[in-house]
């Protein structure tokens, strides 16, 4: 090996190992996509901006009494804008958590019997990527960093930092033309275009797509209004993460991020049973679609699927 090979190999090994000790923002996933049918053009006609939608993810356990007082602020978020608030109540399956996420097993270790186990890998993997927490609630705001916060963010603050985010415009749209769900095989089928309107100048945007499901009667602490814990048996879940269509953090769109650019995708996706119980899952399902760049959420929609 001559001097001036080594010396050109040697600066492209240390220009290497720079590149990758540089912090990358979270909902970066180069997984393979899961879609079924793909496509991309530019459309011949411009489309009307849709009004932004933002993302809260409620990070929650049923053992933990001060979450239900969390979901009330995300639902009061949402009610107080209509259309525009996406919720997904995500239950990490991490051990350190168990403490506060592990469902009720019933009589002799539990005096209370949980119908349904809440927790989810795709979960987990969000919450490490926000930085991970040993404590709940815990919620982020469009997946933003806000000045002076993490990630993960306070309940207490979820509305200050949603009304913000509402003031903003969204560079793309987001559409879903066609759904199917197989109540014998469990199979959603489901069909999203994404229009932008804007150019963006990141140059990673990425499709999440979250299968939510809501009405959910199962057992949860929660404090009482004088401070003490009690145990709703049929307390209602909402917005309850089953899992993740797109792979967790997210598929990149393939393409330039102009005016009049279209994606259209076709997913299918089997849902998993619930092996907890016998209390059948599947009754009330929507899917939250969101585009996404390592500095935060352009825009999220929530569509009823069941």
């Amino acid at each position: 090996m001559t001097n001036k090979f080594l010396k050109t190999f040697l600066n492209i090994a240390f220009l290497l190992l720079i590149s990758s000790c540089e912090e990358e923002g979270p909902y970066i996933d180069f997984a393979p996509p899961r879609a079924i049918n793909d496509t991309t053009y530019i459309s011949d006609t411009p489309f009307v901006m849709q009004n932004k939608g933002i993302l809260i993810e409620d990070f929650s356990g049923v053992r933990c009494p001060n979450c239900p007082a969390a979901a009330d602020d995300a639902k009061n978020i949402a009610d107080n804008n209509p259309g525009r608030v996406s919720i997904i109540a995500i239950h990490p399956l991490k051990a350190d958590l168990d403490g506060l996420t592990k469902p009720f097993i019933g009589p002799p270790a539990d005096d209370h019997y949980s119908k349904y186990d809440f927790r989810t890998n795709d979960g987990n993997t969000i919450l490490q990527n926000l930085g991970g927490t040993g404590e709940l609630p815990i919620g982020a705001i469009n997946r933003k960093k806000f000045p002076s916060e993490n990630y993960l963010i306070r309940r207490d603050k979820w509305a200050t930092y949603s009304n913000s985010e509402l003031l903003d415009s969204t560079p793309v749209n987001i559409y879903l033309t066609g759904y199917n769900f197989n109540s014998t095989t469990n199979e959603l089928t489901i069909k999203i275009k994404i229009a932008y309107t804007k150019q963006v100048s990141d140059s990673i945007n990425l499709l999440s797509i979250a299968v939510i499901e809501d009405d959910l009667e199962s057992v949860q602490e929660r404090k009482s209004a004088t401070g003490s814990t009690e145990f709703i048996e049929n307390y209602v879940h909402m917005h309850v993460l089953r899992g993740m269509v797109t792979s967790s953090l997210g598929e990149k769109l393939n393409a330039s991020y102009v005016p009049k650019r279209v994606f259209e995708k076709t997913y299918k996706y089997i849902m998993p049973s619930n092996q907890f119980s016998n209390n059948p899952w599947n009754k009330n399902l929507e899917v939250v679609v969101f585009v996404h760049t390592s500095l935060g959420i352009l825009h999220a929609q929530t569509f009823k699927v069941h």
